[in-house]
C-alpha cells in the first residue's frame, strides 16, 4: 500500500503539459469518441473550463457536468477527466478561473 501512495504522489508532482482550451476539449472529445458504447451517438463532452487550483497536486480545470445516460457515457466521461487531470493543465491567458468549492470539485459549475 505504501509503494502505491508513493507512486501515486509521484505522479501527481509531476509536471504537467500546458494545453490550450481548443487541445484539451479535442483530447477529452477524442477519448470520449474512442470509448463511448455504440448504442450511444447522443452524449457529448462537456467543456472543459479554468479553475483556481485547489491546492498544488490539483489540476486547473474541471469539465461541465454531464447529463445522465443509459449507457453508462456520463461515468465514462468522469473517469476520462480523472485519468487525464494528472497530466494536463489549461493554457488559457484570458479565461477567469472559476473558483471550485470542495464539495463541487467534481466539475459541477457555480
Amino acid at each position: 500500500m505504501r509503494i502505491i501512495a508513493s507512486l501515486h504522489l509521484r505522479k501527481a508532482c509531476m509536471k504537467r503539459k500546458n494545453l490550450t482550451p481548443g487541445a484539451l476539449y479535442t483530447l477529452l472529445n477524442g477519448e470520449l469518441k474512442r470509448r463511448r458504447p455504440a448504442g450511444c451517438e447522443m452524449c457529448r463532452m462537456p467543456l472543459p473550463f479554468l479553475v483556481e487550483r485547489p491546492d498544488e497536486v490539483s489540476a486547473n480545470w474541471r469539465i461541465g457536468t454531464a447529463v445522465p445516460c443509459a449507457h453508462g457515457c456520463d461515468t465514462i466521461i468522469a473517469e476520462i477527466a480523472a485519468a487525464l487531470w494528472p497530466a494536463y493543465d489549461l493554457n488559457d491567458p484570458f479565461a477567469i478561473p472559476k473558483v471550485v468549492a470542495a464539495a463541487d470539485a467534481g466539475g459541477r459549475q457555480r
